[in-house]
């Protein structure tokens, strides 16, 4: 399936709460928020060759739930991200290898072992709205991305395409970005953490 979200920066957690209490939001609210504990390990193998063929692999708990996750590099259009993605539900001792095959149909040449090269860990908090003929999530994302003993705060919301008319999440993005003077965030976990080895 292909991805199409919205990422912003968030100045703080203050801002994040008052996100979903705001006219906007509640407005337009389908379902009541949900609040995830995530915890995800990204991988590659031992001649990094997921990351030269520009490919994130993840495996993120999700509260009690595992999911693993396949995406390709994909584009930005500013604030939209668009790439191709694949996942599938695991169990906890899943094998990385065997679960990365599985997802991209077993042609890619993988070299030992996969192993674990970064972890996100971080609280989602997630809504379900509609606005403008759009279905989509709003997500805040607060926790940490972290690499040995280095680490880079995460603090931003992601504008998630369910269905419908795109043009009116688009819309609802840009009227939140100037309610919370939200700004740009043009990179994704992924890079993050791969600029942190």
């Amino acid at each position: 399936m292909i991805e199409q979200e919205l990422k912003y920066k968030i100045e703080n957690e203050e801002i994040a709460d008052e996100l979903f209490n705001c006219f906007l939001v509640d407005s337009s609210a389908v379902e009541p928020p949900e609040v995830f504990k995530m915890n995800a390990k990204y991988y590659d193998d031992e001649n990094s060759s997921l990351l030269k063929n520009q490919i994130a692999f993840r495996i993120r708990r999700e509260n009690s739930d595992y999911v693993a996750t396949l995406k390709s590099r994909g584009d930005r259009q500013g604030a939209m991200h668009i790439r191709e993605e694949k996942e599938k539900p695991v169990d906890e001792s899943a094998n990385p290898n065997d679960v990365f095959l599985s997802l991209c149909g077993e042609t890619f040449p993988l070299a030992g072992q996969m192993k674990a090269l970064f972890e996100t860990d971080y609280v989602r908090t997630q809504q379900k709205l509609s606005a403008g003929g759009c279905s989509f999530f709003i997500c805040t994302d607060i926790g940490l991305i972290k690499a040995g003993d280095k680490s880079v705060p995460v603090c931003e919301l992601e504008i998630e395409y369910i269905d419908g008319e795109i043009d009116g999440m688009y819309n609802f993005g840009a009227a939140l970005k100037d309610a919370f003077s939200l700004s740009t965030e043009p990179q994704s976990k992924f890079q993050r953490g791969i600029s942190l080895l």
